[in-house]
């Protein structure tokens, strides 16, 4: 009698775990994300410069409390780079989306570190990250219309396998 107790103590111990580590955990994730994008689209929108810089201050501040609770969540890192973006720190952008590079390979993340390596005058480490974004997607050259930078695009492309 005393086993059955234990075993069926031992499954519900397990299973609060599971419903906690697999179910609650991200949800919150969800939830929190979803209003720090919210956030950063209200920021992106706002006419006036204070007002926007409070919000994307607000959005980093609430990001700040997801990336550790999130941690494979790409989204996270990603908007922050976008506030800090709006903060005008393309550095520490650039280093959000490396951030979120780690978490995951997307070809949008590589896009935006082109475009702020392309504005910081990173030229050549742009067209790395072009080169990575193209490997996924081809049709992304489509929307490169600066011959020069287009042609260096492709030189890697064809020189690589």
């Amino acid at each position: 009698m005393t086993a059955r107790i234990a075993a069926v103590g031992l499954a519900a111990l397990l299973g609060a775990w599971a419903l906690l580590r697999f179910v609650y955990v991200p949800c919150q994730c969800n939830a929190g994300v979803t209003a720090a994008d919210l956030g950063s689209g209200l920021a992106e929108e706002t006419a006036g410069d204070y007002d926007r810089l409070l919000r994307a201050r607000r959005n980093l501040e609430l990001l700040a409390g997801l990336r550790e609770r999130c941690a494979t969540d790409v989204r996270v890192p990603m908007l922050t780079g976008a506030n800090l973006e709006l903060l005008g720190r393309p550095d520490d952008a650039l280093a959000s989306y490396g951030d979120a590079l780690k978490i995951d390979q997307r070809p949008e993340i590589y896009v935006e570190m082109a475009r702020l390596q392309l504005q910081l005058g990173q030229t050549d480490a742009a067209v790395s990250s072009y080169v990575a974004a193209a490997r996924f997607n081809p049709r992304l050259m489509d929307h490169f219309f600066e011959e020069d930078l287009r042609r260096r695009i492709m030189e890697q492309l064809d020189a690589r396998p």
